[in-house]
C-alpha cells in the first residue's frame, strides 16, 4: 500500500462564558493525518481546496455548559470532483446554519444567564438590607431586654435577700417547720407558744402497763411527773435552731425527744405499782423452789420438785417502768418472764448436797430396852425434826432443841402421871393426863446418848431398868397401853377396845356428879370382885361387879338405881359420888372379858 498522507489543522473553539455576556473563543488547533490507503482498499479523498475552515458546536450537558466550536483546516489540495464539492458545500452550509443557530443559542443562554444573576444580586441586596435593619430593631428591643432583665433579677435578689432577712429574724424566736417534741407539734410556734403546747401534751401523758394480770394506766399526778416545759423548749430551741441555715434545715424533719427532761417520785411510782402488783397476786400461785423434806416412808430426806406459780415479780415491773419513763415509751408488756421463778430447782448442786448432808445425820441409831427387851428405837424419825436447812441451804443439827427432846423422851421412861396424846380408833383426838398407868424407870444418862449418836452418826443400844412397866413404848406422850377401857364423860359413854382398835365391849354410863366428879387419867385397873360391899362415908353399898382403878373407892360397877344410862343424868341429880355405874349386864359382860393391869382411861 502506497503510503500518502496529510496533515489537516481543526481548531476547536469552545466558550467558557464572560461578564458581558459573550463567550471567549478559544481556538484548539488539531493537525489530522489523511491516509490514502490503495486503491483497492479505500478511494483516496482530495479536498476540495487546499484549506477549508469547518466550525462546529457542542453542547454539553444543558444550556449553560460552554459550546466547543470546530474549526477544521484542509491543508493541501486534494482532488475532488464536482459531486463532491457540491455534496461539502451542502454540508458546510448546513454547518454554518447550525452554528449560527448555536450561537443564538448561546447568546440567548448568556442573556438569560445575566438576567438570573442580576435577579439574584437583586434578591441578596435586599435581604441584606432587610437584615440590616432587623439587626437593628432586635439591638434596640434587645437592650431594653436586657435592662428589664438586669432589672428584674436585681428585685428577685432584693426578694430573696429580704426573704431569707425575715427569716433568720422569725426562726431565732420561733421553731422550724415538721417539729416535734414528746408528740407535740411545734411546727413554726415561737418559744412561749412551744412551751404552752408541751404543757398541752405532757396532760395526756399517759403510760399503760398490761400482761399476766395487769391492767394499769399511769398518770402524771401518779407518780408525781413533772416537767420544765418554758426551760426545755427554749434549751431546744437554742441547741436545735441555726436560724442562718433555715432555708435549708426547713424542709428537714426535727425530732427534740431527746431534749425532753421529765422528772418524777420514784417513792410515789413503787407505791402506786405496788398496790397494783399486790391486787394483781392476790388470786396468784407463788412458785416454789426445789426444797429438801424428811419422808416417813423413806425414812431419809429427799428433794421435792420445784414449781412455776404466776406471781408477777414486783421489782421487774417497777424496773420496766422506770426505763419506759427514761426512754419515754407509752406502753410496757408484762410476759412470762416478768413473773417470780423459783430460786433453786431439783437438780441444783446445792440443793443436792445439802440433801446428801442432812441425810448424814439420819445414820445415828440408839436402840431403848426396858428390863432387857428392846421397846423403842430413835431413829431417823426422832432425828429428822432437829435437822436445820436454812433458806441458804446450810445444814445443821439443832443440838439444843434435840437435847431438849431426849430429856423429854428419858422423862416419858416415866410415863405415869405424864400427858398422853392419842387418837381414838373412832377419831376422836384426846389429850389426858394423871392416872397410875405407865413407866418407872431409872436414869442412865438417855439423853447425852440420843444427842451423842445423831451428831456421829453412830448405833448403840441401852439397856434401862424399870420399876414399874407398861404395855409398850412409843416415845414421849404416847399411847403407851394394850386393851382398855376408854370412858368418855362428855359423852357419858365407854367402850372397850382390842389393842388393834376393835369394839369388844360399849355401853352408857353414869359418872361422878359436877360436886364429886370422876378423876381423870390413865388407871391401871387394880382389882375385879364379884359381889363387892363398897362403903361410903355414910353408907355402905353391895354390888355384884366392881372393878376398881383409882384407889379402892373409884371404879366401875353395876348399878341396879339408876334409871336411864347416858345423856345428862350424871348433873340432873343421878351422878355418882366418883364411880361409873353401868347396867347390872353391861357390868357383868365387861368383868367376864377386862383383865386387871389393864388400862382405864377417863377423860372428858
Amino acid at each position: 500500500m502506497a503510503d500518502e498522507s496529510r496533515w489537516n489543522r481543526i481548531e476547536f473553539e469552545a466558550g467558557s462564558g464572560s461578564a458581558d455576556g459573550n463567550p471567549p473563543q478559544d481556538v484548539i488547533e488539531l493537525e489530522v493525518e489523511a491516509v490514502t490507503e490503495s486503491a483497492d482498499a479505500v478511494v483516496p479523498v482530495e479536498p476540495a481546496e487546499p484549506e477549508v475552515e469547518l466550525e462546529g458546536e457542542i453542547a454539553v450537558g444543558h444550556a449553560d455548559a460552554p459550546v466547543i466550536e470546530l474549526e477544521v483546516e484542509q491543508v493541501g489540495e486534494p482532488a475532488v470532483d464536482d459531486a463532491a464539492k457540491t455534496k461539502a458545500q451542502t454540508k458546510a452550509e448546513a454547518k454554518a446554519q447550525a452554528k449560527a443557530e448555536a450561537k443564538a443559542r448561546k447568546e440567548e443562554a448568556a442573556r438569560a444567564e445575566a438576567k438570573a444573576k442580576a435577579e439574584a444580586k437583586a434578591k441578596a441586596e435586599a435581604a441584606a438590607k432587610s437584615k440590616a435593619k432587623a439587626d437593628a430593631g432586635d439591638q434596640r428591643r434587645g437592650g431594653v431586654g436586657k435592662r428589664l432583665l438586669r432589672a428584674f433579677v436585681g428585685i428577685i435578689l432584693l426578694a430573696l435577700l429580704g426573704g431569707y432577712a425575715y427569716g433568720v429574724h422569725y426562726y431565732s424566736g420561733h421553731f422550724l417547720p415538721k417539729t416535734q417534741l414528746d408528740g407535740a407539734d411545734l411546727s413554726n410556734l415561737s418559744i412561749d407558744e412551744a412551751a404552752q403546747a408541751l404543757d398541752a401534751q405532757e396532760a395526756l401523758f399517759r403510760v399503760t402497763v398490761q400482761g399476766e394480770g395487769l391492767d394499769i394506766i399511769i398518770k402524771p399526778e401518779d407518780i408525781g411527773r413533772t416537767v420544765d416545759s418554758s426551760g426545755i423548749v427554749a434549751s431546744a430551741h437554742e441547741l436545735t435552731v441555726n436560724e442562718w441555715r433555715w432555708p435549708l434545715d426547713r424542709w428537714s424533719a426535727h425530732d427534740l425527744d431527746s431534749n425532753l427532761v421529765a422528772t418524777y417520785d420514784p417513792q410515789m411510782l413503787e407505791r402506786f405499782l405496788s398496790d397494783e402488783v399486790q391486787a394483781a397476786n392476790a388470786q396468784a400461785k407463788a412458785p416454789r423452789d426445789a426444797y429438801v423434806i424428811y419422808s416417813p416412808t423413806a425414812q431419809r430426806f429427799e428433794v421435792v420438785n420445784e414449781s412455776y406459780g404466776n406471781t408477777i415479780d414486783q421489782a421487774r415491773v417497777i424496773a420496766k417502768v422506770e426505763e419506759a419513763l427514761i426512754t419515754e415509751q407509752n406502753t410496757v408488756e408484762i410476759t412470762s418472764d416478768d413473773l417470780l421463778v423459783p430460786k433453786h430447782s431439783a437438780d441444783d448442786e446445792a440443793i443436792m448436797a445439802a440433801c446428801d448432808k442432812a441425810n448424814g445425820y439420819l445414820a445415828g441409831k440408839l436402840v431403848i430396852a426396858i428390863d432387857g427387851k428392846d421397846r423403842y428405837t430413835v431413829d431417823a424419825k426422832d432425828i429428822a425434826p432437829f435437822v436445820v436447812i436454812d433458806d441458804d441451804l446450810q445444814v445443821s443439827l439443832d443440838t439444843a432443841a434435840l437435847r431438849n427432846w431426849a430429856v423429854k423422851m428419858e422423862s416419858a421412861l416415866n410415863s405415869v402421871g405424864k400427858e398422853r396424846v392419842y387418837t381414838r380408833p373412832d377419831g376422836k383426838v384426846v389429850t389426858v393426863s394423871g392416872g397410875t398407868y405407865g413407866w418407872r424407870t431409872r436414869s442412865v444418862g438417855l439423853a447425852d446418848r440420843i444427842v451423842n449418836v445423831a451428831e456421829k452418826g453412830k448405833q448403840e443400844r441401852v439397856n434401862v431398868p424399870s420399876t414399874q412397866s407398861a404395855y409398850t413404848f412409843t416415845g414421849v406422850g404416847g399411847m403407851d397401853w394394850g386393851r382398855y377401857v376408854d370412858v368418855d364423860l362428855s359423852t357419858q359413854h365407854a367402850v372397850y377396845y382390842d389393842v388393834d382398835g376393835k369394839v369388844l365391849w360399849e355401853s352408857g354410863i353414869v359418872s361422878g356428879k359436877p360436886a364429886t366428879p370422876t378423876p381423870t387419867g390413865v388407871y391401871i385397873l387394880t382389882d375385879k370382885q364379884s359381889p363387892a360391899t363398897l362403903k361410903g362415908f355414910n353408907s355402905t353399898t353391895t354390888v355384884n361387879y366392881w372393878m376398881p382403878f383409882a384407889g379402892s373407892a373409884v371404879g366401875l360397877n353395876d348399878s341396879a338405881t339408876q334409871s336411864s344410862f347416858g345423856g345428862t343424868a350424871y348433873k340432873d341429880g343421878f351422878g355418882t359420888r366418883g364411880s361409873i355405874d353401868l347396867p347390872p349386864d353391861k357390868a357383868r359382860e365387861l368383868f367376864e372379858l377386862i383383865n386387871v393391869g389393864e388400862a382405864v382411861v377417863v377423860h372428858w
